[in-house]
């Protein structure tokens, strides 16, 4: 299983939509997806939410709403159980178009 953790997490109670901070939520490389599973930690508990959307790098909506307020939580998704064949290749395609971008960047610049 695959965790992604980066940044922080906020949402209102009975909204379905969870904003982050320094989050790339929308990186396809990362594989986070609909139906991924969004974890927010809580003293001694955490409460999960099934991503219906990703709506940017610092936005999610969620298939239900929040029940309590949450506000520069910690949290994980989980992303390798929804992950299938088709949607691995999807992200390693983008991950080799990411470094091919990258080597061709140093390339020109040693050049």
């Amino acid at each position: 299983m695959a965790m992604y953790e980066v940044g922080t997490v906020t949402g209102a109670a009975s909204q379905a939509r969870v904003t982050g901070a320094t989050t790339k939520w929308s990186q396809e490389a990362l594989g986070i997806l609909p139906g991924s599973i969004l974890v927010v930690y809580r003293s001694g508990s955490a409460d999960l939410y099934a991503i219906k959307s990703v709506d940017s790098d610092t936005q999610l909506t969620l298939t239900r709403n929040i029940t309590t307020a949450f506000s520069g939580a910690c949290y994980g998704i989980i992303t390798a159980e929804t992950a299938s064949t088709s949607s691995f290749a999807n992200q390693l395609a983008s991950a080799f178009a990411f470094w091919r971008s990258v080597v061709e960047g140093w390339s020109m610049a040693l050049t």
